[in-house]
């Protein structure tokens, strides 16, 4: 599955697409996500759905880590690029571990 844009990954792509086209504010749809050279494919189908920028984080260390060490450095890239809404798809596809990272960064931005 790796380098695919999840079924569960479209749906919240599209569901930030429909926030932005119902706003009557300027809205900026940014992608984000951790994972190898081939998780660029994730992104660049995301962009092509109409997301406005993508952000790969790839770090040799993070391959392989359990979802808890993927969603904190998910986390921290979500609180360093800053947002006003987080909008994922509920599972990963690699274990379907539900990410934790929205909540951890809502929690830092508390």
């Amino acid at each position: 599955m790796d380098g695919l844009l999840s079924e569960l990954d479209e749906y919240a792509v599209e569901q930030a697409l429909q926030i932005s086209e119902n706003s009557d504010d300027d809205v900026e749809i940014t992608v984000l996500t951790v994972g190898p050279e081939d998780a660029k494919d994730a992104l660049r189908k995301a962009l092509s759905m109409g997301a406005d920028t993508a952000i790969h984080v790839e770090d040799d260390d993070i391959h392989g880590t359990d979802a808890i060490g993927t969603s904190l450095v998910l986390a921290k890239a979500i609180e360093k690029v800053g947002y006003d809404l987080v909008v994922s798809g509920m599972a990963s596809t690699d274990g379907r571990h539900q990410p934790p990272a929205a909540h951890r960064a809502g929690q830092a931005r508390s």
